[in-house]
């Protein structure tokens, strides 16, 4: 078995990725040697298959729909806890594929538009279902082109538009509207011919909670913005610290799922979820933050996340401005200029290498990213900056 201590020391230097590792759950644990699979639809008749917690999911369902992103008619809600955001992206993506070729019969399969810097996820996603993608270019700070967008849509203007809004892009945190992605689509014609599914991995549950707290940032409401969308799912082992993957996945239009439902006599009920086969487990997880937080200590703890990125950046304008950092509105992600290979290896940095030809890597203040953690990590690099000349 691996070493624990390793693994425990590794999980609590982590900061340039947004796993959070300081958040426990020694209810939930309690149940990982129970055996719990929630295959089916959490929201049909109970299944052959006893040994679930679909009643617990639809209460983390119902608290993500209501309390986060408020929404009040239960009655079109739909939604399952899955097994990361990647998972939430291909079941957003699969029930537009469904819905939009389906009005041709077909006959004309759809185009997937998303942001060139979206998660990679949505281009696997793209080769799963068999879709053309187009990528839209981006800005330097990671804002989709709306122009670019317009004239792909202009392209395309026969095949219906599967679209996939960013709430915090993999490595600049920006954000696609979905009220200006729909405002293009309105302009070209496009406004009764497409689905939108929005993938808020990071930010979707941060952005909502720290707003009810005064966040500021740029006028962003994922509330107001969702109007204009069809699906949304989140990753629970981000802000909320579930200690491994998982997600939520919702639908606001019951009508949508006509298009994929299977019955399954195996299990004497339906399904809709592309994974068949559920972990019950992630959904105790889910519930033991929330009963235990509650939405103002989960709106609290957003707040604080924001305040931590707008440190860290304060920080690095006064000291390192050099490092060219920026940290875009309503974000957690605070992106420089690369230091050495050793500091992105002991702070294990997310990196890349945009077109501009500057290698760039970022820190996400996820929980357990203090200001203490912060403050090591930039007198390291202070250091380094004394012993060696910076390029």
């Amino acid at each position: 078995m691996p070493d624990m201590t390793y693994l425990r020391r590794v999980g609590d230097e982590l900061i340039g990725y947004p796993g959070r590792t300081d958040a426990r759950f020694p209810e939930a644990r309690e149940y990982m040697d129970i055996y719990l699979n929630n295959i089916g639809d959490p929201y049909a008749s109970p299944t052959n298959h006893k040994p679930n917690t679909h009643t617990e999911e639809r209460t983390v369902v119902e608290f993500f729909a209501k309390d986060i992103w408020g929404f009040e008619d239960p009655t079109q809600l739909w939604g399952y806890v899955t097994a990361s955001g990647t998972e939430g992206n291909l079941q957003g993506c699969y029930i537009g594929r469904e819905i939009l070729a389906a009005k041709s019969g077909g006959a004309i399969q759809p185009i997937l538009y998303t942001s060139v810097e979206a998660h990679y996820s949505l281009f696997k996603t793209a080769r799963l279902l068999n879709l053309r993608i187009e990528k839209i270019e981006t800005d330097a700070r990671g804002f989709m082109d709306m122009q670019e967008f317009e004239k792909a849509l202009e392209r395309n203007r026969g095949s219906p538009a599967l679209v996939a809004a960013t709430i915090g892009t993999t490595m600049k945190g920006a954000i696609d509207w979905p009220e200006r992605l729909y405002q293009a689509l309105e302009h070209t014609g496009m406004r009764d011919n497409y689905y939108m599914h929005v993938d808020g991995a990071l930010m979707g549950n941060v952005l909502p909670l720290a707003r009810a707290e005064g966040s500021g940032g740029n006028g962003f409401d994922l509330q107001a913005q969702l109007k204009y969308a069809h699906s949304i799912s989140v990753s629970g082992h981000k802000f909320m610290g579930v200690p491994f993957p998982c997600g939520v996945f919702l639908s606001w239009n019951r009508e949508h799922l006509e298009a994929i439902t299977q019955e399954v006599q195996y299990i004497g009920g339906h399904d809709l979820t592309v994974m068949g086969s559920r972990s019950g487990h992630s959904v105790l997880y889910f519930l033991e933050a929330i009963i235990r937080e509650g939405r103002a200590g989960l709106a609290a703890a957003a707040r604080s996340c924001l305040q931590n990125a707008h440190y860290l950046l304060g920080r690095m304008q006064r000291e390192f401005r050099h490092r060219q950092p920026f940290l875009n509105p309503d974000s957690l992600t605070v992106v420089f200029n690369c230091p050495s290979d050793a500091l992105v290896e002991k702070h294990q940095l997310a990196t890349t290498t945009p077109a501009c030809g500057t290698r760039i890597a970022h820190i996400i203040t996820v929980g357990h990213v203090s200001k203490a953690k912060i403050d090591r990590f930039l007198d390291d690099l202070k250091v380094e900056e004394a012993t060696r000349e910076y390029l």
